[in-house]
């Protein structure tokens, strides 16, 4: 896959969950950090994104402010409402 296929995707199911300015590197932040959420590693994470020092993991591991956390709940409530389909002719 390429990156602008990856763009296209994001763009396509960015508009599909109400969220139309979505970019890979949401999505890279977002899995960051539902894996420090759920498994409390930074070094997991770190291992994850490919960083090549722990200091620049760390700025996952900063509490989200509550704003940002409601945003994302209402978000991710949202995405799983939607039925996600690939764009005719492809698959995801």
């Amino acid at each position: 896959m390429t990156g602008k296929n990856i763009w296209r995707l994001c763009k396509v199911y960015g508009q599909m969950i109400g969220y139309p300015e979505l970019k890979p590197h949401d999505l890279r932040h977002g899995v960051a950090m539902e894996v420090l959420e759920q498994h409390h590693d930074l070094e997991q994470v770190r291992t994850l994104l490919g960083h090549t020092g722990i200091d620049t993991t760390q700025i996952y591991a900063s509490i989200r402010p509550p704003q940002l956390m409601s945003t994302t709940l209402r978000h991710r409530r949202h995405a799983f409402t939607v039925e996600l389909r690939p764009p005719r002719g492809e698959r995801p």
